[in-house]
């Protein structure tokens, strides 16, 4: 094997090794945005008609990639296979305080257009608190900044910190 042919399979695999690690966020019980599909959700949770399930302690609504979100569409944001998770919204039945969250510094905090409501964002790890008076009443698990990368062309994602990302 010539000296080329080994960089090329030392970069490839370096690629590899990076592209495996870097791409996952937190996730809602091992389904993460972007990565995981329909299929998925329904070897966890089983199939049901929509996209809503009535668990015990919460509810849980997925969005998955459409026809109607596909890249070149005016509605679309995600260049990912269609029925993929891109996001999950958890409504616990059982309210409890930011701080029993674990919310830190970590998170971005910022007020909603109503009163009393503020969104806790931490991008690193693609999740959302939204609280009404420190009472957290839902939680959004959304695309990890380093996911990023999987916006169609062309579409910016504005960032909580100030910033944007853009393909």
């Amino acid at each position: 094997m010539t000296t080329r042919a080994i960089k090329c399979l030392l970069v490839i695999a370096a690629l590899i090794a990076i592209c495996s690690g870097v791409a996952l966020g937190k996730g809602w019980r091992g389904i993460v945005p972007l990565h995981s599909t329909r299929s998925d959700v329904e070897k966890l949770l089983g199939p049901v008609p929509g996209w809503n399930y009535y668990l015990e302690n919460e509810t849980v609504h997925f969005e998955y990639q459409t026809p109607e979100r596909e890249c070149g569409k005016e509605s679309a944001l995600w260049n990912v296979p269609l029925n993929t998770v891109l996001a999950i919204l958890v409504v616990p039945k059982e309210r409890k305080s930011i701080a029993e969250y674990g919310i830190d510094s970590t998170y971005v905090k910022s007020q909603t257009d109503l009163l009393n409501i503020f969104n806790y964002s931490n991008e690193d790890e693609g999740i959302e608190y939204s609280a009404t008076r420190d009472i957290v009443d839902r939680i959004i698990y959304v695309p990890a900044l380093k996911d990023w990368i999987l916006a169609c062309p062309g579409k910016v994602i504005k960032s909580r910190r100030g910033g944007t990302g853009s393909v």
